[in-house]
């Protein structure tokens, strides 16, 4: 059983957990979406979150995460990924930057990167639990618990399988705490839901999310993808979008993607306006100039969202 720090108002012990997550966006999302439902059945978990600095943005919008800690992959493990270091190598980055982590055990500490690069920071970190793909004493790599093993062998081994990501995680979460707390506290019944999941500011993006009028439905593409054979071509997506606004005049369109995404998002908005001029007053792209803030509100504020 985990034993940790009583919390003041002495209704259950504060379990302090630190989660790494250092894959993209989508991945941050859905690790956010298991941590929720975590939170809203065991309250007393103390929720820090370990992302890359590019995609930390919404974990800091999260009101029930304590601590946002971004790390910057480009210098730490950067040279790793290009080949500069290997993983050995660069052990020694890792763990200076990583010092003021380890000055006390973690209660919890979750690895959902699912890397081997990742699994180092989580076997230099002490921790009292730990799950997701870690490192032993003599350096050599493993996965902490049966999930771990499933996501290892089935997922990432390429076996067809219908399970989604984010039930994988909370089921994987849920039972360890069910395993090392018990059942939730009366008060964990409440219901998971994702309303007002991130407090936005959009001081300076209002003037832009005030574009999708009110008397429109809104459709959203996400346009780009970390793996370009993950997403379509512009080709396609335009014949989506003119297919949805030619049997539906009632909706818009907004686009919206990463800086890396803007040459692909000025080929689809050169190709949808050579096919459909007359309906380019439909459309908004918000492609490489979207913060995190006005790209959930937009999201938000349509009917639908397609992405790859």
């Amino acid at each position: 059983m985990i034993s940790s720090t009583q919390s003041t108002d002495s209704v259950a012990p504060t379990i302090r957990c630190l989660v790494i997550q250092l894959a993209r966006l989508g991945d941050t999302l859905q690790c956010l979406m298991a941590l929720r439902a975590a939170k809203q059945l065991y309250p007393q978990l103390e929720i820090s979150f370990l992302a890359r600095e590019r995609f930390s943005a919404a974990a800091c919008r999260v009101p029930w995460i304590k601590a946002v800690i971004p790390l910057s992959t480009d210098a730490l493990l950067g040279p790793v990924l290009s080949g500069e270091k290997n993983e050995v190598e660069a052990l020694a980055d890792i763990a200076s930057w990583a010092a003021p982590l380890a000055k006390e055990p973690w209660d919890m500490i979750i690895n959902w990167s699912y890397s081997e690069a990742s699994s180092y920071l989580t076997g230099l970190l002490p921790g009292r639990v730990k799950l997701g793909y870690t490192r032993r004493s003599d350096g050599s790599f493993y996965g902490a618990d049966g999930w771990s093993h499933y996501i290892q062998a089935i997922i990432q081994g390429g076996v067809s399988q219908d399970i989604h990501l984010t039930d994988i995680l909370t089921t994987q979460l849920l039972t360890a705490l069910q395993i090392h707390l018990g059942e939730p506290f009366p008060n964990g019944n409440a219901q998971v839901t994702s309303k007002s999941f991130f407090n936005l500011i959009l001081s300076e993006s209002q003037s832009l999310l005030d574009q999708m009028d009110s008397l429109r439905k809104w459709i959203t593409i996400q346009i780009g993808c970390g793996q370009e054979s993950k997403t379509w071509d512009v080709k396609n997506w335009v014949k989506l979008a003119l297919w949805v606004l030619g049997r539906n005049p009632e909706y818009g369109i907004v686009v919206l993607g990463g800086k890396e995404d803007r040459v692909k998002s000025e080929a689809f908005l050169q190709e949808f306006s050579a096919t459909a001029p007359s309906l380019v007053s439909s459309l908004l792209v918000w492609v490489g100039e979207t913060s995190f803030d006005l790209w959930a509100s937009a999201i938000s504020k349509s009917q639908w969202l397609f992405f790859m």
